[in-house]
């Protein structure tokens, strides 16, 4: 990319969840309770925005991007198409998370 096309990306900041760096791999993270297909979207983008934001350059060098979906209400459509992009999917549902959704959702069992 030109330098002016890096900054025209600068003019809506977006981020991940978390990224976290080890010694090998740099995680891009999202986290939703009902994940959805807008999810691979942004970690897809998220994914590509480390490879030109400067401030990860240092990092970047013999790392590997791992993009990881974290989730606490499966959705097998998402999940599958999670897998075709690349992304590590994670389940984690705490015990509040049942009663929440519950919550919400009243007309789906659990």
């Amino acid at each position: 990319m030109t330098e002016e096309e890096k900054k025209m990306m600068t003019l809506w900041r977006r981020w991940a969840d978390a990224v976290v760096i080890d010694e090998n791999k740099i995680y891009v993270i999202e986290a939703a309770i009902r994940p959805d297909l807008g999810d691979i979207s942004k970690l897809d983008i998220y994914a590509h925005l480390l490879t030109v934001t400067p401030e990860f350059e240092p990092y970047l060098k013999g790392r590997i991007i791992e993009k990881v979906l974290l989730y606490a209400v499966p959705d097998p459509i998402v999940l599958y198409f999670a897998r075709l992009h690349g992304i590590r999917t994670v389940y984690y549902c705490p015990d509040w998370i049942k009663d929440y959704v519950k919550k919400l959702y009243t007309k789906q069992e659990w």
